[in-house]
């Protein structure tokens, strides 16, 4: 299937009440980090930003990271499953995904975490690091990112991020 970023929702016209109807969906996800190749995935399939099929393979690690956070229907909704999002482990060296784990350290020793790094490193396991509908607790953000960031900032730098149970 190739990518179809011109057909994300597909409406056809009721003649009768002259409304529109939608038949179908093909949602997609835009990947960009600064440095990286922008990737973008639809139908179970990744793309570049001209349209190209990305093997799996050559996906940047920054996106196998981001889709681990994902919610199982989220995965869903682009066409993917869990199984290949963690199958891509043994495909992906994981020295070069952000660390996990490590709320206060820098990343490299001169530049200071992104907000998708430190949101990323908050500890599953650490009840004070999220909400009680298992976000990201602000407040933790704030504390490791240095400034405050809105809970729409949040959502924006890493979608469909929550607890893991």
């Amino acid at each position: 299937m190739p990518l179809t970023l011109d057909k994300v929702h597909n409406y056809v016209h009721e003649e009768e009440t002259n409304r529109m109807i939608l038949q179908s969906k093909s949602p997609y996800k835009r990947f960009v980090k600064e440095g990286e190749t922008p990737v973008i995935i639809q139908g179970g399939r990744f793309y570049s930003d001209g349209g190209e099929v990305i093997p799996k393979k050559e996906v940047p690690s920054f996106v196998w990271v981001i889709l681990k956070g994902t919610t199982k229907s989220g995965l869903e909704s682009l066409g993917i499953t869990e199984d290949v999002v963690y199958d891509s482990k043994d495909d992906k060296p994981e020295e070069s995904a952000p660390k996990m784990g490590t709320t206060s350290e820098k990343v490299d020793d001169d530049r200071p975490q992104t907000l998708q790094e430190v949101i990323l490193s908050l500890r599953h396991d650490d009840d004070a690091h999220w909400t009680k509908g298992g976000l990201p607790d602000l407040n933790v953000i704030k504390e490791q990112f240095g400034k405050y960031r809105s809970r729409q900032q949040v959502t924006d730098a890493v979608p469909d991020y929550v607890r893991k149970e």
